[in-house]
């Protein structure tokens, strides 16, 4: 989504950010480009093109071809480095904030976790409740066929509570054939013993947002594993969000992009091939929730990144010999707005699912922001 991160001044350009859904519209901004940086927010995996023209890119380097002609424009960061601070493993962890997350969530999901689980969870003790979280649409991209079909042979050797989050899109509803109708694969493999430990919220969307993220971080929380089952993803905000909760990632050793810029032996486990991925889920649940969440707690949460932010900023204005004041506009949800998962903006096409800022309504924009 194009977003006015900086007004200009007389003495200072201004920051304009377009998405990589947005890269034909550079030329219609060309006019402002004497008083406005226009840089590029990288959320997908680029790597079989390039994207060119812009001042600067927010973006994993991994995201971007190993050809990619501006490295030396790369800021790497991006929407998972301005991540709420509601995402921690500690912070507001109660039984009465996930209860409360499961209930908003009910309002709007199709599915409902059992009054058995919630009763379960009501007495449980130990510092987690689910031993495997999901949380992706079911869309075939995610794998969620091969984890479930993988979570089946895990159960054989060890049944354990699980919950899979599916938020449903209007996509779904448009190219079924994209996506797994997950509950009626749920019963055709697992028995109804089996189906006893597996939770599933499907909550209903007006955009491609997912669901509600305030909603999300209990869940997070009260989760040990979480499986992130992609061959090609962009940054993944979701492994991202886990991570700082605690959760334990298991994923695929080879997936492009940079969704595992920040995984390591001690915060995730790693398997070769999606046949025998039950052993790693077999393996991480065995495992306690990660404890020691500092780390990357200063890499992604926005209460420690945005002043990383500006410095990183600054020093690309004294690279190029411009002057900076040190600030920009305080923008809530930022890890929202940059990938235009923020489907409510004046600007918005009726026909997008996204934010996407398109030709039609440039001069919304421009006459919103105040450009």
């Amino acid at each position: 989504m194009a977003v006015l991160l900086k007004k200009n001044n007389p003495t200072v350009k201004g920051i304009l950010i377009l998405n990589h859904k947005e890269v034909n519209l550079l030329p219609f901004f060309s006019p402002f480009r004497d008083r406005y940086l226009i840089g590029c927010h990288v959320g997908c995996h680029h790597k079989s093109e390039n994207i060119t023209g812009f001042d600067f890119y927010l973006s994993s380097p991994e995201q971007l071809p190993d050809n990619f002609p501006d490295k030396d424009k790369i800021i790497p960061m991006n929407s998972r480095n301005f991540l709420p601070n509601e995402f921690h493993n500690i912070r507001n962890k109660t039984k009465e904030s996930l209860l409360y997350s499961v209930e908003q969530m009910h309002k709007v999901s199709k599915a409902k976790i059992s009054d058995s689980v919630l009763d379960d969870i009501r007495n449980d003790e130990k510092d987690y409740y689910w031993d495997i979280l999901w949380v992706n649409k079911p869309h075939s991209v995610k794998n969620i066929k091969t984890f479930l079909d993988q979570l089946k042979i895990v159960f054989n050797n060890n049944p354990c509570n699980v919950l899979l989050i599916c938020a449903i899109s209007p996509n779904e509803y448009k190219y079924k054939d994209h996506f797994l109708d997950v509950e009626s694969y749920i019963k055709q493999i697992f028995t109804e013993e089996e189906r006893k430990f597996i939770s599933l919220l499907r909550p209903e969307t007006s955009g491609n947002e997912g669901a509600d993220n305030s909603l999300m971080p209990p869940f997070y929380q009260w989760s040990n594993v979480f499986a992130f089952y992609t061959q090609k993803e962009g940054e993944s905000r979701v492994v991202h969000e886990a991570l700082c909760c605690g959760c334990r990632i298991v994923y695929y050793k080879y997936v492009e992009g940079g969704s595992d810029d920040y995984l390591d032996n001690t915060n995730s486990i790693a398997f070769d091939s999606y046949t025998d991925s039950y052993e790693s889920l077999l393996s991480a649940i065995k495992l306690n929730k990660v404890s020691d969440c500092t780390g990357i707690h200063s890499i992604c949460l926005c209460e420690n990144t945005i002043d990383k932010f500006k410095k990183e900023l600054g020093d690309f204005y004294n690279r190029h010999n411009l002057v900076y004041d040190g600030e920009i506009l305080d923008i809530p949800n930022l890890h929202f707005e940059l990938p235009a998962h923020n489907h409510k903006v004046p600007w918005k096409a009726p026909h997008n699912e996204t934010g996407d800022l398109t030709p039609p309504y440039l001069n919304e924009f421009i006459r919103h922001t105040g450009m």
